[in-house]
């Protein structure tokens, strides 16, 4: 028991940051989209990109994830989610925000693959 959960506390540790950083971000998207003046209809647009993009992050990353391995995947799909957060900053732009919104989702629905693949993988 000891020894599984030793193997899982990396894993769970980094999971519980990487929900720490999606829930201070989650809000912060749409409060400054509203503070730059986008219209509300903007922001639900921006909101279903999001989700558009979780949906297809889920049917689409276990393939990849398979090939890569989980923690590699893992790596790689944190390094691009903190990108593309990064890169809300750079833009006030609706359209280039609808892109980032929708891959941003699919690279977080990618890591919660991962992280539920590597904790399977770790369960006795």
């Amino acid at each position: 028991m000891r020894d599984a959960l030793r193997r899982a506390a990396p894993i769970l540790a980094t999971a519980a940051l990487l929900l720490v950083a999606v829930g201070l971000l989650t809000p912060s998207v749409p409060l400054r989209a509203a503070a730059e003046g986008h219209d509300p209809l903007a922001l639900g647009i921006l909101g279903s990109a999001y989700f558009a993009g979780f949906v297809a992050g889920c049917l689409a990353a276990p393939p990849v994830i398979a090939g890569l391995g989980f923690r590699p995947a893992y790596g790689v799909l944190a390094a691009i989610a903190a990108a593309l957060a990064a890169a809300l900053l750079a833009t006030g732009d609706e359209a280039a925000w609808l892109g980032l919104r929708a891959a941003g989702g699919f690279a977080l629905a990618a890591l919660y693959v991962a992280i539920e693949g590597a904790l399977n993988a770790e369960a006795d």
